[in-house]
């Protein structure tokens, strides 16, 4: 599977981004501050008990802000299902972090438009870290219908 390199100066881009964002209340209704990054890269599904294992994907990201991601996807996401972004930095290292879905909404030709909140981050020096454990049970509970 592929993860998504980053080069140093798209690093320190999105750190910048995100150290710019201030967790000061609404903007146009949304309780964070969204900024756009437009950029391909991989996430996992974590594995259901209607999934027999973790299905890699492309998605094309389209902002991100404090709490969470937004992007467009061709794979329809359940509400509550759990996804992992295995991030990897060109420079070395990377981390993998944990994404609950909060929506998906069909827009045509295009797919779908998800949004995701972040859960939690596992630092990943070597890029070889496997999902946790924990997040894979976690899979199996976070949709409501389990």
């Amino acid at each position: 599977m592929s993860t998504t390199t980053l080069t140093q100066a798209e690093r320190k881009q999105i750190v910048s981004i995100l150290s710019e964002l201030k967790d000061d209340g609404a903007t146009f209704g949304r309780r964070h501050r969204r900024r756009p990054v437009r950029q391909y890269m991989w996430i996992k599904r974590l594995p259901r008990p209607d999934y027999s294992k973790a299905a890699a994907f492309k998605i094309r990201s389209e902002d991100v802000s404090l709490k969470g991601l937004g992007f467009v996807t061709r794979r329809q996401l359940a509400q509550g299902e759990l996804v992992v972004a295995p991030l990897q930095f060109r420079e070395g290292g990377g981390m993998l972090v944990l994404c609950r879905i909060c929506f998906c909404r069909n827009i045509g030709d295009d797919g779908f438009r998800a949004g995701a909140e972040f859960v939690e981050t596992l630092p990943d020096p070597n890029c070889k870290e496997r999902i946790p454990q924990k997040w894979l049970k976690l899979a199996w509970t976070a949709l409501p219908n389990n």
